[in-house]
């Protein structure tokens, strides 16, 4: 006996999955941002930069891939690669640095996967 699971629907619950990955690994980061800059007494430029860079770099990954998941779902996971081994190469290639940078890079990856894993199934 075999199941009929159904493509599009399977599609569509991996697309809304991932979004809600990005989306709140992108809050996190501009609310982390926003809280470390403030705890470092920056200016308001300084505050919204660090808050908004990271967040918005990830909402516009989640954008192209909701849009195009195969070329968005690639830049995501090609985002959180990059990531990874920034925070790696700053910090050190200590386990410590993998503690840190792992965190802020499996988002990107999981959301980038899920993205491709949607467009795949929708194609069938």
């Amino acid at each position: 006996m075999s199941i009929n699971y159904n493509s599009n629907q399977t599609a569509r619950i991996l697309r809304i999955v991932a979004m809600a990955i990005i989306l709140i690994s992108a809050i996190f980061f501009m609310f982390f941002g926003l809280l470390t800059k403030l705890n470092q007494g920056l200016g308001l430029g300084g505050i919204l930069f660090g808050m908004a860079v990271p967040g918005l770099i990830f909402l516009i990954g989640a954008i192209i891939a909701w849009y195009w998941g195969l070329i968005g779902g690639i830049a995501l996971i090609l985002l959180g690669l990059f990531a990874f081994f920034l925070y790696s190469a700053m910090l050190g290639y200590e386990i410590l640095a993998f503690i840190y940078a792992l965190p802020s890079s499996l988002p990107p990856l999981a959301a980038g996967s899920l993205f491709i894993v949607s467009w795949v199934k929708g194609r069938k």
